[in-house]
């Protein structure tokens, strides 16, 4: 995509192509070549990321409120992009114009009108919806474990057998983000738990919270698909 051809001129000449893919992990049904060469194919070796943690972060919504920021101290309501040097000088890639981007070309309309990508109740784990849920008290984490389910089943069924998904995940208010994994793993029923390293949330001296730099309880998990 468009969006994306900012991270492939950042990819150095020598290494191999990049292809990027703009999409949702709940609906990830593409295909991708790499180079010239070779069948286009749908299964990856290797997956690693950080999905949203449960009710803690608004991603979208601070998307939004950064993107009216922006507009607000510009005199045409656009940005100008700089330039993305990634690749040696002289060569097409380094020459070509800078990439266009949905985030940064969208234009902030007046009133709420927002378009569907920045509409943050489709947001995976969103602060906002746990605190709509409050008073449904197991709401928010059956919510949670849902979409997480479908999404690690999803991304698993694109994985090549013997290939391995490396997830980071933190604990919400009121999900364990570890237990809430291996749940979803096991429902999907493609993937073998192979080794997990916490990093524990702990109390200050005084005993008035955490330290700088370890706000919450976060967990490395990888999986492989046998």
């Amino acid at each position: 995509t468009a969006a994306g051809a900012g991270v492939t001129i950042l990819v150095p000449g020598e290494d191999p192509p990049v292809s990027v893919v703009r999409g949702s992990a709940l609906d990830v049904g593409f295909e991708f070549k790499l180079g010239n060469q070779g069948a286009a194919s749908s299964l990856v070796d290797v997956v690693f990321s950080s999905p949203p943690y449960p009710g803690v972060y608004d991603y979208v919504s601070e998307a939004r409120a950064f993107r009216e920021l922006l507009t607000r101290h510009t005199d045409t309501g656009g940005v100008a992009l700089p330039t993305l040097r990634g690749r040696a000088a002289g060569t097409d890639a380094a020459n070509s114009s800078p990439p266009t981007s949905l985030f940064l070309e969208f234009k902030v309309p007046s009133g709420r009108d927002w378009p569907e990508e920045f509409d943050s109740r489709a947001e995976l784990g969103a602060y906002k919806a746990m605190k709509r849920s409050k008073k449904d008290l197991k709401g928010f984490p059956a919510a949670w474990r849902e979409k997480e389910a479908a999404w690690v089943g999803r991304v698993a069924s694109h994985v090549k057998p013997g290939g391995a998904m490396a997830l980071m995940v933190g604990d919400g208010p009121s999900v364990d983000g570890l237990a809430s994994l291996r749940e979803s793993t096991i429902k999907c029923g493609l993937l073998t738990e192979v080794a997990a390293a916490s990093i524990r949330r702990k109390a200050t001296s005084n005993g008035k919270g955490p330290p700088p730099g370890n706000r919450r309880t976060e967990h490395l998990v990888l999986f492989l698909k046998m």
